[in-house]
């Protein structure tokens, strides 16, 4: 295992925005045309491919197509716009109308009728819940309110009897699905399903379905912090997460997806305290062991689940649990020390000016007697 200190990813060559963080491709001057029907606009690079950006889930998705044909593109960005707006009408907990809304409502009084493709998700994700032993736990969302980050309720630390009230609200084992009855059935009332930490590896990995379908060899699609590139090696960065715009090491990725989880995401500073939304249910506050973990995986969904449990478990239980299963990670721990899988060491490259200092001064962990072992992370 090698230590020394860096960062978290993002691709290279293009800055990060305020609507979401993680990888980031290039987008070269080119005239922009409107996708079929109204669709996303589509821009065309100068080396022939085309990109299409929009807002959609909470974030923004991104399209590069390795093609040059416009229609073609636009054609497939539509598409793309269609398939992510029918995701979020089922897997959307901010929507009073989805089908996961539908069975958080009836929590602890009775199943709900709920599509295959939503318990399937949900069973993708109660197998994580127990290969991490409760690291990944899709009820975590038992728990939304109680800490608040980029709104009115900014820098509130909820006191001890708030946090275990909600922690009570958070088990994955209290989940039944019955694809015999069609249903899914939260056992204990206050109990809700958030899929924020795995709905969007399924976006993902739904759209690249999309794009191969077409007949497209090399790309990449994006949403928020999970990304798919196929095909060409393309190059990304690791971000260092206390300074925004540093690059400090890249990688070739291809035909393989990448998730990024970091406590610079969402977070406030309170009497000289970082605390973030990436939340451990066995402590009920921001997980201790890491600033940031990186993972690259066969597909987008597996990419989503290894990540956050490898944040709260930290580099020494993190990296084992990553590779066991099919992944490469690296994760930068609360001192600012860099640790990644063998997989990953041979494939970083520090490039001119590169690497980090880790800065003096950087807010002390909150309640750093706790450990940090177990329980989903907030998102």
């Amino acid at each position: 295992m090698r230590s020394a200190v860096l960062i978290c990813v993002t691709m290279v060559a293009s800055a990060c925005t305020s609507t979401a963080s993680g990888p980031r491709l290039e987008l070269p001057p080119g005239p922009q045309i409107a996708g079929e029907g109204g669709g996303p606009e589509v821009y065309r690079r100068e080396d022939g491919l085309h990109h299409a950006a929009f807002p959609i889930m909470g974030t923004r998705c991104e399209l590069t197509l390795g093609t040059s044909d416009r229609a073609l593109a636009a054609s497939i960005a539509g598409a793309a716009l269609a398939e992510l707006r029918r995701i979020d009408a089922v897997m959307s907990e901010w929507r009073s109308d989805s089908e996961v809304s539908r069975v958080n409502a009836s929590a602890g009084v009775r199943p709900v009728a709920a599509g295959a493709e939503l318990r399937a998700v949900v069973s993708r994700a109660l197998e994580a819940a127990a290969l991490s032993g409760g690291a990944f736990d899709p009820t975590w969302a038992g728990m939304r309110g109680l800490w608040r980050f980029g709104d009115a309720m900014e820098g509130v630390v909820p006191d001890d009897e708030a946090i275990e009230r909600a922690r009570a609200k958070v088990d994955w084992r209290r989940v039944v699905v019955d694809d015999d009855a069609g249903t899914i059935f939260l056992r204990e009332k206050g109990m809700a399903l958030g899929l924020g930490g795995i709905a969007k590896g399924h976006a993902v990995d739904r759209l690249a379905a999309i794009v191969r379908a077409a007949g497209i060899r090399d790309f990449t699609v994006r949403l928020g912090g999970d990304l798919y590139a196929s095909g060409r090696p393309w190059t990304v960065g690791i971000q260092d997460p206390r300074r925004p715009d540093a690059i400090v090491a890249m990688a070739e990725l291809a035909d393989q997806a990448f998730s990024t989880s970091g406590d610079y995401e969402r977070y406030f500073v309170k009497d000289g305290v970082r605390y973030h939304h990436l939340i451990d249910p066995a402590t009920g506050r921001p997980a201790t062991a890491s600033r940031s973990v990186t993972a690259l995986c066969p597909d987008a969904t597996t990419a989503e689940v290894v990540t956050k449990p490898v944040f709260i478990f930290g580099p020494e239980r993190g990296i084992p649990y990553a590779t066991s299963q099919g992944c490469e990670v690296a994760v930068i721990d609360a001192a600012g020390r860099l640790h990644s899988s063998p997989g990953l060491e041979a494939r970083l490259r520090v490039p001119d000016g590169g690497g980090l200092t880790a800065p003096a001064g950087d807010p002390p962990r909150p309640r750093a007697s706790d450990p940090a072992t177990n329980g989903p992370p907030e998102g």
